[in-house]
């Protein structure tokens, strides 16, 4: 692009405060866009840490590499957050100027660009995360979802089932997909001898990402393969659940339970593994199994939503259907029992995973930005 111009990106929470999917890409963004001579705003809520025992207030402007990060203030007071976010943010917007405004994820910074559009006279993105389509209500959906999707310049989807799944609900209106990226130099390859076949997973401990379905799987094949361990990395409100199933199919010997740890770490952990287990009910993207594609790793997954976009059954990984253990187990056995399919899935993996490097993707969101501001003109 030959102009520098001005970007907001508007998102609820930003690292160092919470780093999920949604966080990450926007991240990942605002630092890419920046590499890119864009000019990029990043428009957050106030947050507080704990940095070495002391409670302390991040900076409200603060510029970081390469991006400016805004944090607005909020009121904590559940019935009155939504509104003093959107207005501290249509602020901040109106002192920022913007030539293009994002929201990620419908609602609320969705709704916030679409407002900030209409009253600066800009265009203005949207960009659907999924769980905001995969979870919310019919109602929702077809009452504030519609008037943010439908007063939008351009609407984005991470996946393309969430793509399809919004075209059903809103047929009218043009929807693109774009997928999340990966920065592949992190990710690598520990081939050191071990003396277990090793399973890891990494994300959140809840109902939805049915980790249990893996630990039923490894309870039937643990006599077959004593010696398999599985590593969970990730915390959530299941996880006291899991860790009394694990006594209850006697199966403590196998599992190891490591807890949240900090996204520099991750990679290391993929590296030592042999099989990426992930039997999810839905996916809007699927941040955790790229990332493990990208360390070599043949994926076990679930035939369901987005998965199968990443997982090619057969070539880089085995899906089995949405809850069905005997069919995960099935694929277990099979990997475990056959070191050279495991090495050539997980070279597929890489080599799919190579596909999604944020270098590709900005270089696509670049040019949606760029044919909006020539319709702008």
């Amino acid at each position: 692009m030959t102009r520098r111009f001005k970007i907001a990106l508007l998102v609820s929470d930003f690292p160092p405060t919470t780093i999920g999917g949604t966080e990450i890409a926007t991240r990942n963004i605002a630092k890419y866009l920046s590499k890119k001579h864009i000019d990029v705003h990043v428009i957050t809520r106030t947050a507080q840490i704990k940095l070495k025992g002391e409670k302390r207030s991040l900076k409200k402007i603060e510029s970081y590499n390469g991006y400016t990060i805004h944090r607005v203030p909020y009121c904590k007071v559940p019935i009155f957050r939504f509104i003093t976010h959107v207005v501290c943010s249509l602020w901040t917007l109106q002192k920022i100027r913007p030539a293009l405004i994002q929201g990620q994820m419908i609602t609320p910074n969705g709704l916030i660009a679409v407002l900030g559009g209409f009253l600066l006279r800009k265009k203005t993105i949207v960009y659907a995360r999924g769980n905001e389509v995969y979870e919310s209500s019919l109602f929702y959906l077809k009452s504030l979802g519609q008037f943010v999707i439908t007063r939008a310049s351009v609407i984005l989807g991470l996946s393309h089932d969430l793509v399809k799944r919004m075209k059903q609900l809103w047929p009218n209106k043009p929807i693109f997909q774009l997928s999340n990226g990966i920065e592949l130099f992190n990710y690598y390859k520990d081939d050191s001898p071990k003396s277990t076949i090793e399973l890891i997973y990494v994300g959140r401990l809840t109902r939805g990402k049915r980790v249990q379905d893996a630990l039923y799987a490894i309870s039937q094949v643990k006599n077959i393969t004593p010696n398999i361990r599985l590593t969970i990395i990730g915390s959530g409100p299941e996880e006291d659940f899991l860790k009394r199933k694990c006594k209850f199919l006697r199966i403590e010997d196998h599992i190891r339970f490591l807890g949240k740890r900090p996204p520099k770490e991750i990679p290391k952990n993929l590296s030592k593994a042999d099989i990426f287990i992930f039997p999810s009910h839905h996916e809007s993207f699927g941040l955790a199994i790229l990332e493990a594609m990208a360390s070599y790793l043949p994926i076990l997954a679930s035939r369901s939503t987005a998965i199968p976009e990443l997982v090619h059954d057969g070539e880089n990984g085995l899906l089995h259907s949405p809850g069905n253990i005997n069919e995960l187990a099935k694929n277990l056995k099979t990997l475990i029992e056959n070191d050279t399919l495991r090495k050539s899935m997980g070279k597929k993996s890489r080599e799919i995973a190579q596909n999604y490097s944020w270098e590709n993707i900005i270089n696509k969101l670049i040019k949606i930005y760029f044919n909006m501001l020539i319709k702008q003109d």
